[in-house]
């Protein structure tokens, strides 16, 4: 799901004595009250304050009108806004990292009002549901021991590369090479599909991100009925004893819906 409006964010504009400031953006909510103090810091350590148009909400801090480095400190403050927004109870939609407006009044014209009966959509979409994160790891020992128990033509290429002096085998140690790392494949992609098939009837979507790295065997994000979720912690607990001790889970519950909403927002004062 991605929202991108009509114009362009300005960056790094500045007078000529000092930047100019403007409004960081972090989420969109639902909510009809107007006189709500969120008692939060944003970027900067700046106070969270909010953008009204109907019955929507943009979360918002006063910033200098620059661009915000994409490192772990920004991007942590950046979600952990929204987490706690998320955490009072409210659906959100986030802002996609480093969004900046010039002034509140830009906001309403040029987002809030094009925008409305879609964000408006999306809300009531997300409404009861939350993100849910799995990433499963396996030793690496158990992933060859399981080629080699799946592919014997593997198995005795190697036995028989033992019995050889090094010097002449050379092209076979690099043709078993290329066959073990084309197994592995199989063999994750087999793992991958097998969880899936766990977690996926519990889930109202999913998103299949890159698996990182020669132990991880799924990273995946799951769109789940906040109702499902003492199932879903259920069946995470069932796949880990039943996988053994060869294999790790990691479970990360109740996230704001990162994998799911892509608000991209461009925004210009005429």
């Amino acid at each position: 799901m991605e929202i991108e409006s009509q114009a362009t964010i300005r960056e790094n504009v500045e007078t000529s004595s000092a930047i100019a400031t403007g409004q960081y953006l972090y989420c969109i909510i639902h909510e009809p009250k107007t006189d709500i103090e969120w008692d939060l810091k944003g970027m900067n350590g700046a106070t969270i304050t909010s953008i009204h148009y109907r019955d929507l909400v943009v979360i918002t801090s006063t910033t200098p009108m620059t661009r915000y480095r994409l490192s772990r400190e920004n991007t942590m403050t950046h979600e952990v806004v929204i987490e706690k927004i998320m955490s009072r109870g409210y659906t959100v939609l986030p802002i996609r990292f480093g969004t900046i407006a010039k002034n509140k009044e830009v906001v309403v014209k040029k987002f809030l009002e094009s925008r409305y009966w879609e964000l408006e959509g999306l809300i009531r979409k997300l409404e009861g549901k939350q993100e849910v994160g799995i990433r499963i790891f396996c030793d690496e020992k158990h992933l060859f021991d399981e080629v080699l128990k799946n592919n014997p033509q593997i198995a005795k290429l190697r036995d028989e590369i033992a019995k050889r002096p090094p010097n002449e085998t050379h092209s076979d140690r690099i043709k078993i090479g290329q066959m073990v790392e084309e197994a592995l494949k199989v063999q994750k992609n087999n793992h991958q599909d097998t969880f899936l098939k766990a977690f996926t009837p519990l889930a109202v979507e999913h998103r299949l991100n890159q698996a990182l790295g020669d132990k991880m065997l799924l990273n995946s994000a799951f769109l789940i009925d906040t109702s499902c979720e003492p199932d879903f912690t259920k069946r995470v607990d069932g796949l880990e004893k039943e996988l053994g001790k060869d294999f790790q889970i990691k479970y990360v519950g109740t996230t704001p819906p990162f994998n799911f909403v892509n608000i991209v927002v461009h925004l210009e004062d005429e």
